[in-house]
């Protein structure tokens, strides 16, 4: 699993062990991507359930403003977080709550998302 565009691109990314976590095809991302063109660079996107945080690495790599990651799988949060430490980009935040909980948490900050996955 690698980063396929942007500043981090070819960046190896982890995945969680076990089968609580499908990481996204490469080929499947890169067509997600492509409809997505041109990356609101001054946005934000919500990487819901992040799992590896692939996702949400990928907007960042690609020049999104930031990205809010929420995973609360325990072994999922672990290679989160090691995957973001690797990129070494600081436009990001971390989140280990159950997923209604977390947009509670962002709607009651007011946040607004350009981007949600």
């Amino acid at each position: 699993m690698r980063v396929v565009a942007g500043k981090y691109k070819g960046f190896n990314l982890m995945a969680p062990k076990g089968k609580n976590t499908r990481p996204t095809d490469n080929k499947i991302k890169e067509a997600i991507f492509d409809m997505l063109y041109p990356i609101k660079t001054n946005g934000n996107a919500l990487d819901l359930f992040a799992g590896s945080g692939q996702m949400g690495i990928e907007f960042l790599s690609r020049g999104l403003e930031k990205v809010y990651f929420n995973e609360s799988d325990r072994n999922s949060f672990r290679v989160l977080k090691e995957n973001i430490e690797k990129i070494k980009d600081d436009n990001y935040e971390l989140s280990k709550l159950d997923f209604k909980m977390a947009l509670e948490n962002y709607k009651n900050q007011g946040i607004k998302f350009d981007y949600i996955f």
